[in-house]
This record gives C-alpha cells, structure tokens and sequence, in this order.
C-alpha cells in the first residue's frame, strides 16, 4: 500500500469526478426534458398545431406532480 496508495487514491479522485461529469450530463438532459413538456402544456390556445391535447396536459401535470413529490406515485 505505501507503494500503491496515493495512485489508488488517485485514481478514485479521477473515477468520482467522471461520475459526477456523468450524473451532471444525465440531470441536465433530465431537466431539457422537462422543460419541453413544460412547453407543451404551455402552448397559447391559438396553436393548435403544437398544442397538446387536455388528456396530454393532465398526463404531463401528473408527471410534474409526481416529481415534486419525490417520485412517491413511481416508488409504490
């Protein structure tokens, strides 16, 4: 270990911090997502073209309500 550990301990630093990368690029497509579905329910009336439909708008208030609450809705 005297040997070996401070490259151990190195590498476990450079590991972490790829994980971190990983989980920031995740959260950050994770949020994009959102943000569309945020755009869908809030297309103005006159677009019907992009506006989604009430049953769409309910699934996605569903979802939004769901993830406030911590996902409880998708742990059951």
């Amino acid at each position: 270990m005297t040997m070996l550990g401070l490259n151990l301990e190195e590498r476990v630093k450079e590991l972490q911090k790829k994980q971190e990368e990983k989980m920031d690029k995740l959260q950050k497509m994770l949020d994009k997502a959102f943000q569309r579905f945020e755009l869908l329910v809030n297309y103005p009336e006159d677009d019907a073209e992009n506006r989604a439909s009430n049953r769409v708008k309910i699934l996605i208030k569903n979802l939004f309500d769901n993830r406030q609450s911590g996902w409880a809705k998708s742990q059951k």
